[in-house]
């Protein structure tokens, strides 16, 4: 699915998705301020302890070691919010999908191409619907960096794919927002509720699921698994 071109194109004219981003950033100030508050705790312990009265005090001790794994933890959060961060900024994911699709030919490894689909891919559910033949798999694929999912269909052989949908979160470019807008205010019509301009801005579209009907055909001698 690297080579198709429709689905390169797409991930990369998504748009910002600034609000995941903003709870993270919000989350890391909150631990940031936790890590400095047990820091300063642990570094007052640490002082008793050279008290001569306190040194080899047990509950003194107990409590520089407790806060000392406390701040051990908090560093360790600190470093995954601040890969998250990255990895939700749309920019940066636009870049690694742009990477890897390049990056990417049939002929390479398997440690490579497991490499390139790690780098762009963030979950993978699997449905099965049996049928007396195999039955159909149900793959749904959310991209690191967006709010974006493909659902693909394709059988036990998995050599033709075909893109059944895509789901975004909001528009993606000026003509779907201007159809958004559209569909938002003939509804609101619909149901007599009365609405102003103003009442819009901001505005950055609906959520939406749009059938793709494309189809992508495998060369078996290409394929390959991996976890």
């Amino acid at each position: 699915m690297f080579i198709d071109k429709n689905l390169k194109e797409l991930l990369l004219d998504l748009p910002e998705n600034n609000t995941q981003i903003i709870s993270l950033k919000n989350k890391l100030i909150k631990v940031e301020n936790e890590l400095k508050n047990k820091t300063s705790l642990r570094d007052k312990y640490l002082n008793w302890l050279d008290d001569e009265e306190l040194e080899g005090d047990v509950a003194v001790i107990d409590k520089y070691k407790k806060t000392k794994r406390e701040v051990e933890v908090l560093q360790n959060n600190i470093e995954i919010l601040k890969l998250q961060i990255l990895e939700s900024d749309n920019q940066f994911a636009k870049i690694r999908i742009e990477n890897a699709v390049n990056e990417f030919q049939l002929t390479k490894g398997f440690d490579d191409t497991k490499r390139l689909i790690h780098s762009i891919i963030d979950k993978i559910t699997i449905n099965h619907v049996k049928k007396e033949r195999g039955g159909n798999f149900y793959v749904e694929i959310k991209y690191k960096g967006f709010e974006e999912y493909s659902l693909f269909m394709t059988n036990w052989f998995a050599l033709e794919w075909n893109w059944l949908s895509y789901y975004r979160s909001k528009a993606n470019n000026e003509q779907q927002l201007i159809e958004d807008l559209e569909q938002s205010k003939a509804l609101l019509d619909f149901r007599g509720i009365d609405y102003t301009d103003a009442d819009f801005e901001g505005f950055e579209g609906n959520e939406s699921v749009t059938g793709m009907h494309d189809l992508i055909v495998l060369d078996n001698a290409n394929l390959m698994s991996f976890n």
